[in-house]
């Protein structure tokens, strides 16, 4: 899953966060392997994409 549109100018909306989120798991689901999370410039994005992901899991 690769998702480009997220820049360092402009916040990705919760939404479509949260969807993607959804989409990875649905993925997965069968799977359970572990999921590999990287950006381009440190944890900033990645980081925030993990927590969230972390978070819904609760």
């Amino acid at each position: 899953m690769r998702y480009d549109e997220w820049t360092d100018e402009k916040a990705i909306s919760s939404v479509l966060l949260i969807k993607m989120i959804t989409v990875m798991e649905v993925i997965n689901e069968k799977r359970r392997k572990p999921i590999v999370v990287h950006g381009s410039y440190g944890i900033r994005r990645s980081g925030i994409f993990v927590i969230t992901s972390l978070l819904m899991r609760q």
